[in-house]
């Protein structure tokens, strides 16, 4: 999900902490934050320190920084690349290409069994559950909005398998909903998991859902080069991998284009 962030307005009321920020990518204008497991983004109801924003003013204060922005967000459980502005102009320049979807942004997903197709989309509207006001579903309601995933399946394991997953759409939790839609939750979700994915991810002794922001790709705004982002797998999601193959883990060399499928984006 992508979402334009800043900072909030009244800053007294963010008390800077020291929270170890792995940084893959900096230059004057952007950084790149592969982010840990477990740490909420923004303050909120029973969140109110230790986020990523509390880290993000310690860093500013630290670097002497007018501003710092986050460009978009990503779920507490989730891990991987969170892009974050420098100055007010950089973030302008980035919110745009956000808007206009410039950015290449592929997640790997750790699910429940094979999908049939080794690569597919789909394309299935969204809305918020009606049953349980806390989750999304795929529904026809006419309050749900369209939403589209594509993946490609990169790995291949006993009950489970390694998925590339893009999103044209940024729908709160759409990668979770749409792979749960087509019977492939990912592993750990204790939202959006069946009886059979839960009870792999305890056997695994999974404690959260397996989603990684692994890769963005774009055309900086201002220096105009080619960036190419990776967020190595953080230590629990290698440690999974590790354990299901029997192997140091690593992951496959493969390539997601779009261009794959026979739908018009």
């Amino acid at each position: 999900m992508t979402i334009q962030t800043p900072l909030p307005e009244k800053r007294s009321r963010i008390i800077p902490e020291e929270i170890p920020l792995q940084i893959i990518f900096e230059d004057q204008y952007v950084i790149a934050i592969n982010k840990k497991p477990g740490i909420v983004v923004h303050p909120g109801v029973g969140h109110t320190e230790s986020t990523m924003i509390h880290a993000l003013e310690d860093y500013r204060l630290k670097n002497k920084l007018p501003e710092i922005r986050l460009l978009h967000r990503l779920d507490k459980d989730t891990s991987g690349i969170l892009l974050v502005s420098k100055d007010e102009s950089t973030y302008g320049e980035f919110s745009k290409m956000f808007e206009e979807r410039k950015f290449d942004k592929v997640y790997l997903a750790l699910v429940l069994g094979t999908p049939k197709s080794e690569k597919g989309y789909i394309d299935a509207p969204i809305a918020r559950s009606t049953v349980d006001r806390q989750k999304f579903a795929v529904s026809m309601d006419h309050h749900s909005r369209r939403a589209l995933t594509a993946y490609k399946t990169i790995d291949y394991f006993d009950e489970a398998s390694l998925l590339a997953v893009k999103i044209h759409t940024g729908r709160t939790h759409q990668i979770r909903v749409h792979l749960e839609s087509i019977k492939h939750p990912v592993l750990g979700d204790s939202t959006y998991g069946n009886e059979k994915s839960l009870q792999k991810s305890q056997e695994l002794s999974i404690k959260r859902q397996m989603l990684h922001a692994y890769q963005m790709s774009f055309i900086h705004p201002v220096t105009k080069k080619q960036c190419t982002i990776k967020a190595p797998l953080p230590y629990d999601f290698k440690k999974v991998l590790s354990e299901i193959t029997n192997t140091k883990y690593k992951i496959p060399s493969f390539t997601f284009s779009e261009y794959d499928y026979h739908h018009k984006w």
